[in-house]
């Protein structure tokens, strides 16, 4: 009879583990997809000064990007490339577009969900990161033998920025979002004299904009939206 006690336990103890919910996931989940993205920016215009304190501004800034989420909603990191498109006028060249790439690496949180019911889910968010970017087609960067009196212009730079927005997910499963944030970045592109000579120093010096205002179209992974 204490044999047979014990197996019932044994049995219900099974059964009962096997219908329980399974357990949480622990740890960051770095890997884990979060979201995938289609970014929208427009920011402020782009200054560039040349050696002689002469200088150009450029029209505001247009551009596209798509971006990779990784981790939880709490905390996570991003990897986006994309474009952007300015005219830039050179001291002596008629405006002509400037485009560039950019790759972008951070890492971002949407740390609390401020409203959740029904179809709805909105998050503060928050993020920094670091990028570089390359003007493309660029015929002013460089020296130009053809006309060794033209001022050379810088062609790539690395920079920093911090990010602060708010997301909306809508739809019962909350996977379908958007964003909208505000960008603070701080980078200098710099044309340095070929020649080494420390005399010539610095040729032109090309400001990214400061302020960047990023429109956000997402896509949540099933993991996250599961949380």
């Amino acid at each position: 009879m204490r044999i047979r006690g014990f197996a019932i336990i044994a049995a219900l103890s099974l059964c009962t583990a096997a219908h329980a919910d399974p357990p949480a996931r622990r740890g960051l989940g770095l890997t884990s997809l979060e979201h995938v993205g289609v970014v929208g920016l427009v920011g402020a215009p782009w200054t560039l000064a040349y050696q002689d304190r002469s200088g150009a501004t450029s029209g505001a800034i247009t551009g596209a990007l798509a971006e990779v989420g990784f981790g939880r909603p709490v905390f996570g990191w991003v990897l986006g490339v994309g474009a952007t498109r300015a005219v830039l006028p050179a001291a002596a060249d008629p405006a002509q577009p400037m485009w560039t790439f950019g790759v972008h690496l951070g890492v971002r949180s949407a740390p609390v969900a401020l409203v959740r019911q029904g179809g709805l889910e909105l998050r503060p968010l928050v993020g920094a990161g670091v990028f570089e970017q390359v003007r493309l087609g660029c015929d002013r960067c460089g020296d130009d033998p053809a006309d060794p009196g033209r001022i050379a212009e810088p062609s790539h730079g690395f920079g920093v920025q911090l990010r602060g927005g708010a997301e909306l997910w809508l739809g019962h499963a909350r996977r379908v979002g958007v964003a909208v944030e505000v960008v603070y970045e701080r980078m200098k592109m710099k044309a340095i004299d070929a020649s080494m000579d420390p005399r010539a120093g610095v040729l032109s010096e090309l400001t990214v904009p400061t302020v960047l205002v990023q429109l956000t179209a997402m896509v949540r992974g099933a993991g996250a939206a599961a949380q």
